[in-house]
């Protein structure tokens, strides 16, 4: 295997990475030769390491080097920070237990992984990630009010959050279980949460659509597009989600000679051209002259005899 790891030593392949890890350990200083410390170098190894091997997907052999890291921790040992603002630094307990229950969870133990995030919440109660993987995991063991709960959990820890993408995926995993429960209502808030914090995101549009159109709330579909339009002028997205967006237009305004020419043009650009060619007929049979339909329809039917 000769797959480089992209994390800081990236000119270091697994082999190599194992074989450090067999050296005497050094370390950086005379402070750092003090009895119970470990070197930020030697834990960052094993953490590459294992990282490495989830990229690999292997998973029993990252689980043994995340659990490698956390023998170092339970002696007592700690990390010595990097005074070098270039150099990395090693994770932090709470953080390798996260990954070691990711690890748990991939290998379908989700009662140990749950064990390991319960335990990176006691060391540190506000890192988000453990309420999400937590979530994740209690959605798995079919616990969907403890999972709902879990993410709500990261969600209370206070705000602004360290980053967006950390409570889009929070607010993403809640939504989630609250659609399989059919809770459309409550799935379409959090959407409007998310969408607040990302509004460049496309799929929370999506699925807040799709929400909607289970609730049959057609007006609230129209606006949400008309929304993402906005934030993204050149979205094409896929032919559900624009094709509902124009029908649900048409069914109050069926003869609306514009909309039925931008729906048989985005169809066309999708490639779907009997769908297209069907479309630009219902606007010729209103406007017989509209140049652009039987310019476009043409072109469509081209393509259709290829």
């Amino acid at each position: 295997m000769k797959k480089f790891i992209a994390i800081k030593l990236r000119s270091h392949t697994i082999e190599q990475l194992e074989a450090m890890t067999k050296n005497p350990l050094h370390f950086p200083s005379k402070e750092a030769t003090i009895v119970g410390r470990a070197s930020n170098q030697k834990i960052l190894i094993r953490y590459e390491l294992a990282c490495g091997f989830v990229e690999e997907e292997r998973y029993e052999e990252a689980l043994e080097w995340f659990d490698s890291i956390l023998e170092i921790y339970s002696r007592g040992y700690f990390i010595i920070r990097g005074n070098e603002t270039n150099e990395e630094n090693a994770p932090e307990r709470h953080e390798v237990l996260v990954k070691k229950g990711h690890m748990l969870r991939q290998l379908g133990k989700y009662a140990e992984a749950l064990a390991c995030y319960d335990s990176a919440l006691k060391i540190n109660p506000k890192y988000y990630e453990a309420y999400l993987r937590k979530g994740d995991v209690l959605y798995d063991l079919r616990r969907d009010r403890e999972a709902i709960a879990a993410f709500d959990q990261g969600l209370k820890i206070n705000t602004p959050f360290p980053s967006a993408d950390i409570a889009v995926k929070l607010l993403g995993g809640k939504s989630y279980v609250l659609l399989q429960h059919r809770k459309y209502e409550e799935a379409i808030a959090c959407y409007d949460i998310a969408l607040q914090l990302a509004p460049k995101d496309d799929r929370i549009y999506a699925t807040k659509i799709s929400a909607l159109h289970k609730l049959g709330k057609n007006k609230e579909i129209i606006a949400t597009f008309e929304k993402l339009f906005k934030m993204i002028p050149n979205y094409t997205g896929t032919i559900n989600h624009i094709g509902v967006y124009y029908d649900k237009l048409l069914e109050t305004n069926p003869k609306n000679v514009d909309i039925l020419y931008k729906k048989g043009k985005v169809l066309y650009d999708l490639g779907e051209y009997e769908e297209a060619v069907a479309t630009f007929d219902k606007l010729l049979a209103i406007n017989p002259d509209h140049y652009g339909a039987q310019m476009d329809k043409k072109h469509a039917l081209e393509k259709l005899s290829k």
